[in-house]
Parts: C-alpha cells; sequence; structure tokens
C-alpha cells in the first residue's frame, strides 16, 4: 500500500523562495557569481559577547537538558528586557523559551484556535501564520494591507473582517514582506477588537526612523507576543525565540512544548542572556548599517521603475511593485536569476493580492546591493 500524507500535512505549502534559493545555490556550485539578495538572513557577525557566552558554556559543560520553559536566568532577562523597553512587568512564569520564533507561532495558535475558527492574517503577510493556521485546520480570512497606505495595518479596515468566528489576529511590525512599521495609536485599536492576538515582534530594534517600536503588551492581556534573538542579533543559526503567553494559557502551553519540542538548546540559551544584556552597541551599529542600504536600495529600486511608496520603517525588506515588468512574480524572480544571477523573493509568496510584486532583501553588503541593482537596470533597459 503506498504511503499517502494526511490532509493536514499537505495542507502546508511551501515557501516558493526556497526554490529560487536552490537554483541560486546551484549557480553558485557552479562558480557563478550570484547576489543573494532573498532571504531575510543577517550578514553581520553575532556580537562577540554572544561568541564568547556560548564558548563558555561549552568549555564549562553546559549541554544538559534545561527546563522546558527556559533557563530562569535567560526568562528573568527576557523580563527585564521588556521592562526597559516598554515599561511592562511580565511575570517570568508567563516566558516560554522555544528554538526560534517559529514553534512558539505554532504552539500559541494551536493553544487558541479551535478547528473551523477564523485567524485572520495580512495580505501581503508572512505565509507561515497562514500554514500554521492551515494545519490546526483553522479558516484562513486575509484582510488587506495597501500599498497607496505603504502597507500599515488598518485597524478599521480589520474590523470588516472579524466575525463571531474570529479567535485571532495576526501583527507583524515592522512587517516580512514590507518593513511596514505600525503605530502605537493603530495597534491599541487592533488589540481593542475583541479577539486574541498574536504578535510577532521579531524585527522590534531594527527600526529606522523616531521612536521605538511598540509591543502588544502595552495595550493587551489578550496577545501572545513573539520575538527572538535571530534578527537583531544576528544569531539565526542558533534557533533562539520565545513567546510571552497569557496567564490562562501556561499550563498547555508548557505541556506541548514539553511534549513537542522538550525545550531549547542550553547553548543558545546562555547566549541569549549575553545577547539581551551585553549586545545593545552591537545592535544599534547594525541598525545604523541597515539604514544606509535600506536608503540605498530604495533609491535604486525607483530610479530603475519599480513602485515603492514609502522607506520601510523597519526589518530589512522592500516590497516592490513590478506590475510595470510583469504579471507572474514566479516567473520574473527566475528571469532575473538567469540573466542577472540576482535572486529575490517572488511576491505570491506572501499572499494572494501580492502577484506582481517582488521582494528585496538588504541584509547583504551594500557593494553586492548596488551591483545587483546595475544588473537589474541594465538587463530591463535591453529587455
Amino acid at each position: 500500500m503506498e504511503f499517502e500524507p494526511s490532509p493536514r500535512a499537505q495542507s502546508v505549502t511551501p515557501f516558493l523562495v526556497m526554490q529560487l534559493l536552490d537554483q541560486a545555490k546551484e549557480l553558485v556550485a557552479r562558480g557563478e557569481d550570484v547576489i543573494r539578495l532573498e532571504a531575510g538572513e543577517p550578514d553581520l557577525p553575532t556580537p562577540a559577547p554572544v561568541i564568547e557566552a556560548a564558548q563558555r558554556a561549552l568549555a564549562e559543560g553546559k549541554t544538559s537538558y534545561t527546563p522546558s520553559a527556559g533557563t530562569p536566568e535567560l526568562r528573568e532577562a527576557i523580563c527585564e528586557w521588556y521592562a526597559d523597553r516598554y515599561q511592562v512587568k511580565v511575570n517570568p512564569d508567563r516566558v516560554l523559551v522555544t528554538a526560534g520564533t517559529s514553534p512558539g507561532l505554532l504552539l500559541a495558535m494551536a493553544a487558541a484556535v479551535a478547528r473551523e475558527e477564523e485567524v485572520l492574517v495580512a495580505d501581503p503577510g508572512y505565509p507561515a501564520y497562514t500554514n500554521a493556521a492551515r494545519f490546526l485546520e483553522a479558516r484562513v480570512v486575509r484582510f488587506p494591507v495597501l500599498e497607496s497606505e505603504a502597507y500599515v495595518y488598518s485597524a478599521d479596515r480589520i474590523s470588516q473582517f472579524v466575525t463571531d468566528r474570529t479567535k485571532l489576529i495576526t501583527v507583524n511590525s515592522p512587517a516580512n514582506p514590507t518593513g511596514a512599521r505600525l503605530p502605537a495609536k493603530e495597534l491599541a485599536r487592533i488589540c481593542s477588537l475583541g479577539t486574541w492576538v498574536i504578535s510577532d515582534e521579531i524585527y522590534h530594534e531594527l527600526c529606522y526612523e523616531e521612536g521605538r517600536c511598540h509591543s502588544a503588551l502595552e495595550c493587551t492581556d489578550r496577545a501572545f507576543v513573539l520575538n527572538g534573538f535571530s534578527k537583531r542579533y544576528a544569531m539565526p543559526g542558533l534557533r533562539l525565540g520565545w513567546v510571552i503567553m497569557p496567564e490562562s494559557c501556561i499550563r498547555v502551553m508548557r505541556n506541548m512544548n514539553m511534549n513537542f519540542y522538550l525545550g531549547a538548546c542550553s547553548v543558545s540559551q546562555a547566549a541569549g542572556v549575553a545577547a539581551l544584556r551585553e549586545a545593545d552597541e552591537d545592535v544599534a551599529r547594525m541598525r545604523a548599517v541597515y539604514r544606509e542600504r535600506r536608503d540605498l536600495i530604495v533609491r535604486r529600486l525607483r530610479e530603475i521603475g519599480f513602485g515603492v511608496p514609502a522607506y520601510p520603517g523597519g526589518a530589512f525588506y522592500v516590497f516592490a511593485n513590478a506590475k510595470r515588468f510583469c504579471q507572474d512574480s514566479v516567473a520574473f524572480a527566475q528571469e532575473l536569476l538567469a540573466n542577472t544571477k540576482v535572486s529575490v523573493t517572488p511576491g505570491i509568496d506572501f499572499g494572494p493580492a501580492s502577484e506582481g510584486y517582488l521582494r528585496f532583501s538588504y541584509a547583504t553588503e551594500a557593494a553586492r546591493i548596488a551591483e545587483g541593482m546595475d544588473r537589474i537596470e541594465r538587463y530591463l533597459a535591453g529587455r
């Protein structure tokens, strides 16, 4: 009898960008000079205190299991961070340390959503929210974030999609793929719509305009807040994140975590404490570098003819309107890779309304970004 994957498993779709990523790697293996503007992976060095803490943990033999919820020291450091950044008091019992934010997302959705309940997701938006909801047999309802409004979430627009079946609204600020940053007042209005909220705050601290990013924890106690170390501390391979959960969910989320994930890496958790307590200056330097790259890539994309309504307020992505050049973003991304050796992400990865767009990551050095833009400009001029 031939194996047939379950409908639940088959509901999880691949990231289309991974196909481009594989093609780019094949070209690199053949000796081609490929400029990688598709991946959301920091290229800047991991801060020295983080590396040193990880090395100490290994040297001291800290390779045993940790408490499933995370080491007390790391959970305390996370609570200190919230008190310092947001003036919010968080009980360490509400902190669940995870192997990156993705497990936290799945655990939070599993705790909150029953079959056929509705999860609201942005279009364009990060595809993992949709896949997690579908995997749990919830109904995905997409709400638009508009290019004409610089992709900023609108509480008024979201409210039009809220029904008596709505259980969760997903919020991501600064956002992937747009880099849009949600104003504090609008975040508060979304949190007051009467549903539970998952607020993905992984790009906090990578904000480029005046004022800080705001956490959903400042607005409501009906939120699951995701955050982690991969982006701002350049620690993606250490796989470390956390979720702040409502008091009522502590037991069930801990039970799921210890059954399905057991716990995060002990060495990574030691490194995480150092990141939170010792790496602020490193993050400030990274932020300045990313801002310069953002300004460069937005200027060049506009000169080439792509539509970019506003400078992204955070993260390290530009979501560019490519409809002047294409209607099929996958085919266009493949065309650019084949003819310019520049790898970018097709917009359709981020939702049906995102067709005809491309996501450009500026998590690579400025000289390579400039060369990539020059290659694309030369190719399109002669197309």
